[in-house]
Formats: structure tokens, sequence, C-alpha cells
């Protein structure tokens, strides 16, 4: 690898838009990560006018506004730090002599990212869609809601992933579950890491393809993110049960500024980010919210219409945030919370979905 110097570049650099050109690298930031498994994972690749990242669960390539001759692997997060803090509307970039210079207006400050020799990021090994289909126009939305519930223990691969159905996206960390329904087009049940998945979020995708690994996303301006798929059979949650009312049931409503107190706790649960969830205790028409991490705790109550036994469950901040923008009603049972939003079920439990031998195409 060379040393990135302050000397002058012999050649000229290309004048390009700073925040056009910062826009096209956070849009393939996904797949950047320091990945042992993939030679330059964190590093971005210039070749033939696009720019990829690949880390062997993500990978990504767009259109930038760089020259097709312009070749280089360069580290990531230095160059976007640098083009972040940069003011100038117009910086001037080019490679030459093993470093990826970027200038701004004035000729007193330039910077300098040294680049790797060879390009060896293996994005070859990524399969190219041939066949594309309309993405459902809600699909980005089943995935904001379902991704909530997809548990972070690794030791419990499939419990990570969102299974999407022909039918449905479904999620379930074994104490909380949500199934959206949609017609996803996918032409067979697959599993993708949440992480992963989670990706397509905020950046308008309008189509899908799949390939016999992949599952690949584009939006209208060429950005192409590809996440790996899997699809050999994987012990699910039988959550069929789970998703139906059940018996002794009581409806109530989710009292307003529910989701204003799990805002606030959620400032402590967050602090631990493997366990960021919130303890929910309903009794004596109060609901308790309370987040708890190492520097403190945040806990509300909030009266509500119920006087069953009492309950008590964990629940994602933001998806109770989220419920209580979209859907107000609930059930409550001596082993369940259960809200019903037409297209979708959420449901937390007070004991534990068992990992019963129900394979990707189970219901």
């Amino acid at each position: 690898m060379s040393t990135a110097t302050a000397t002058e570049p012999t050649q000229e650099l290309v004048r390009v838009t700073r925040t056009e050109l910062l826009q096209q690298l956070e849009s393939v930031s996904p797949g950047i990560t320091a990945s042992p498994l993939v030679e330059q994972s964190s590093c971005f690749v210039f070749r033939n006018g696009r720019v990829f990242t690949f880390n062997d669960e993500v990978a990504c390539k767009a259109k930038t506004s760089l020259p097709p001759t312009l070749e280089a692997a360069v580290s990531a997060q230095p160059l976007l730090n640098l083009l972040r803090k940069m003011e100038d509307d117009v910086v001037k970039v080019g490679v030459f002599g093993g470093v990826f210079h970027v200038r701004g207006k004035g000729t007193r400050s330039r910077s300098g990212i040294t680049t790797e020799k060879t390009i060896l990021l293996p994005i070859q090994t990524v399969e190219k869609p041939t066949e594309w289909k309309e993405l459902p126009p809600d699909f980005t939305e089943a995935v904001t809601i379902v991704q909530e519930c997809a548990g972070k223990d690794e030791s419990q691969f499939v419990i990570t992933c969102i299974h999407i159905h022909p039918k449905w996206l479904e999620a379930c960390d074994r104490f909380q579950l949500t199934r959206y329904r949609v017609a996803t087009g996918f032409s067979k049940p697959t599993f993708i890491r949440r992480d992963s998945l989670r990706h397509v979020l905020g950046l308008d995708m309008t189509h899908f393809a799949e390939t016999e690994k992949w599952i690949h996303f584009k939006n209208p301006t060429g950005l192409v993110l590809s996440v790996r798929q899997y699809t050999e059979d994987m012990n699910y949650p039988s959550v069929g049960q789970w998703l139906k009312t059940s018996d002794g049931a009581k409806a109530t409503v989710l009292p307003k500024g529910l989701g204003g107190a799990a805002d606030k706790a959620e400032i402590f649960s967050s602090e631990t980010k493997e366990k960021n969830y919130l303890l929910v205790s309903v009794k004596d028409n109060v609901i308790q919210v309370r987040g708890q991490g190492d520097s403190g705790f945040h806990e509300e109550e909030k009266p509500i219409i119920y006087t069953g036994a009492p309950i008590q469950f964990t629940i994602a901040p933001k998806l109770l945030i989220e419920l209580t923008k979209r859907y107000v009603e609930c059930e409550i049972s001596p082993d369940r919370l259960r809200v019903d939003g037409g297209k979708f079920v959420y449901v937390t439990t007070v004991g534990r979905v068992e990992m019963n031998d129900v394979k990707a195409g189970g219901g």
C-alpha cells in the first residue's frame, strides 16, 4: 500500500458536486463492514463510473458522477467523513500516485486518502439479476413493522432473520412476533437477516429480483442493493396459534401519551443495544412503561381500562411507539397482548414461543 502525501497531483482533477457525490456514496454504505471474510469490505471501489461495496451479506452498486476512467479502492470512512465536513459546493477529485485526492475551492487546503494497490473486492461472486419484478407498495412498511420483532441472539440464527413468504413477512424473537400480510411476489419462502433487509428502508426501492443466493432491490436512480438469502430448511417458531385471539381476551385501548413514555424510556434501554426492550406492566387500570440501562431508568404510568389479572411483557421501544401512532386498540389476556392492525398482527407473550419443527413455508 502506498502512502498519501501532500504533493501536488500531476494530472487534472475532476470537478464534482460534493453533496451529489456524498449522497451516492452514502447510498452504498450498507455494504461497508470490516468483514474478515471479504477483502476490501471497508472500501469504496470505483470502476466504470460506478461505486461498489460488499461485505458478504450485503452488496451495493450505484452510478457516480466520477469518470469511468477513475479506478480505485478507497477506505470508506475517511472519505465519507471528509466530504461531510467540507463546506464547498464543488470539489475536485482524482486518483494519482496511489492517492485519492480531494480539494475544495482554495489551493491551500487539500486532502489525500491512500488507495489499495489492487482492486480485490470479490463483487463478481454476487449473482447478477436478469428478471425484475415490481415491489409491492407496502413492502417497506411491512419491513418497518416486522423488523423490530427479529431476535439479536446470533447463536439462534433463524430468529435474527425476517421470514419472507409469498403471502406475508414475519419475524419472531420467541417472545414477540409480527406477521404482515402482503402479496410479496416472491416465488418461494426465504429468510433474510434483519440487519441486511432493514437497509431497503429509506431508499425508495421499486423493484426486486431473485437469484439462487441473493435477493436484489433497485430504485429509479439505478442503486442496486443485494442481500444474501437463506432458503435451506430452518426450524422456525410455530406462530400460527399465537396470532389468534385467545380465550378470555379483553379489548382495551392503548392510552394517549404511551408513545412519548416509551420514547423517554428508550433513552436508557438503548444503552444495551442487544437487549433494547421496555418492560410493560398492566394491572388495575394502569399501564406502566419502564426502560433501564447502565446509567439509570425511566418509568411512567398511564391510565388504561383493564381489570383482569396482572400481566407483564417486553417490547422493542420503537415498535411500541409505532403501534401507538397507528393503532390504539388491543386485546389483553393472561398470556399475551395482541394488536390487530388489519394488514398485520402483533403479539407479545408472557411466555415463550417455542422453536417447534416448522419449516420456511410453515403457517
